[in-house]
């Protein structure tokens, strides 16, 4: 009996748990509102209403596309406005210019959140997610994609444990200034891709989350114009197969440790670096390159390095080399006699415009072999000693 009525305590605490969990289930979006009018307010290409998860009722029917202007009775969300409530609905009618905090409250947990706030571009300017329970959340992708105004993301508390893929998460988020994810602890995350493209003031950000299983860090930070700084002690990228554009026009950078990065199943490096002018010096003397095949425009207008150590890369089997050091007019010291140019095909505007690269020492890269080579060592004064076999043409 004894061991009977333990049980039922356990149970009776165990669904006490869970409805006071689904209770603290809410996501809050502060609008602002300039003129009023019909507008957006979460979107209707959402997938979230189908991606709840089971606990007790069966999945929500919510309303389908053809009826976005319709308000109606939902069972898995309940929207609030400045705290009173209304139906759900993906479109609000203001009939005030101001500031509206609209706040979703699921019944149940989601599985996605994915294009949720997607093109809700001209009003949405603050969202609040540390009250959402993320314990079922897996997906998502494209949440804040576009959301042109929004300045501000609440992830305080957000642990996100399941979460498998966070692509283009805030994609083409101009007005955000700062982002704080280090309470974001996913265990599986594998898709990052374009996480913070476009971000065009982004000045500060912090992440601790796990990519080890990651295989594509293509435009992850590609855009992000005012950032000068990341720490990316915790990326080990011991799956990282793709790091195209990974960097691409972080022109405010000025410094980047990636010493601990794991490169020997990248196959794609191309244009890696490209545009980050503000380099005075990066460290990638440790970087396994014996499975890259493109290394297009990688060090592309990086104008302020000084010198670069690539003696231990491997480029045996690279077949791309277009742009690889245009315009580093900055850079004086290049030492690339480990480089082999058995595969490649096109290594046009290769070091155009190094106009302060003194020597350059070819001698175990032949270029007579490569089919496209304009442009080639165009505005670049220094002293080429080719290899034998060019001498020999």
């Amino acid at each position: 009996m004894r061991n009977l009525s333990s049980l039922m305590i356990c149970l009776i605490i165990l669904i006490y748990s869970v409805k006071c969990h689904i209770e603290d289930n809410y996501i809050i979006g502060i609008y602002k509102i300039d003129k009023p009018g019909k507008y957006l307010i979460i979107n209707s290409y959402s997938n979230f209403y189908y991606e709840f998860d089971r606990i007790e009722q069966p999945t929500p029917k919510l309303p389908y596309r053809t009826e976005l202007d319709n308000t109606k009775e939902v069972e898995g969300c309940t929207m609030y406005v400045n705290n009173i409530k209304e139906n759900f609905s993906y479109y609000k009618t203001f009939e005030k210019r101001g500031i509206y905090k609209i706040k979703f409250k699921f019944n149940q947990l989601l599985k996605s959140t994915s294009y949720m706030f997607r093109d809700v571009y001209k009003n949405l300017i603050k969202v609040e997610l540390s009250h959402l329970n993320t314990k079922h959340l897996i997906y998502m992708e494209n949440m804040f994609d576009t959301c042109k105004d929004l300045f501000f993301v609440d992830f305080s508390n957000f642990v996100g444990e399941n979460v498998i893929s966070t692509k283009s998460l805030f994609i083409y988020c101009k007005s955000i200034k700062s982002i704080d994810m280090t309470s974001f602890k996913p265990k599986k995350l594998e898709k990052i891709e374009g996480m913070f493209e476009r971000c065009e003031n982004l000045s500060e950000l912090k992440i601790k989350f796990n990519v080890e299983k990651v295989e594509s860090f293509r435009s992850l930070f590609l855009g992000c114009l005012k950032l000068k700084k990341l720490d990316l002690s915790s990326f080990h990228t011991n799956n990282a197969k793709n790091m195209e554009d990974m960097f691409f026009n972080c022109e405010s950078l000025t410094s980047l440790d990636i010493t601990n990065f794991y490169t020997s199943k990248v196959t794609n490096m191309g244009f890696m670096f490209s545009g980050c002018k503000s380099l005075s010096q990066i460290r990638v003397d440790n970087f396994n390159t014996h499975k890259v095949i493109n290394m297009n425009g990688i060090f592309n207008d990086c104008e302020s390095l000084t010198s670069l150590n690539l003696l231990k890369w491997n480029t045996i089997y690279v077949e791309e080399m277009r742009s690889m050091f245009d315009n580093c007019h900055s850079l004086t010291s290049l030492d690339i006699s480990s480089f082999r140019s058995y595969n490649v095909k096109d290594s046009y505007r290769m070091f155009f415009n190094c106009k302060s690269l003194q020597v350059l020492d070819l001698s175990n890269f032949p270029i007579s072999t490569i089919r496209r080579r304009d442009k080639m060592f165009n505005y670049c004064p220094a002293k080429i000693i080719f290899s034998p076999e060019d001498n020999e043409e």
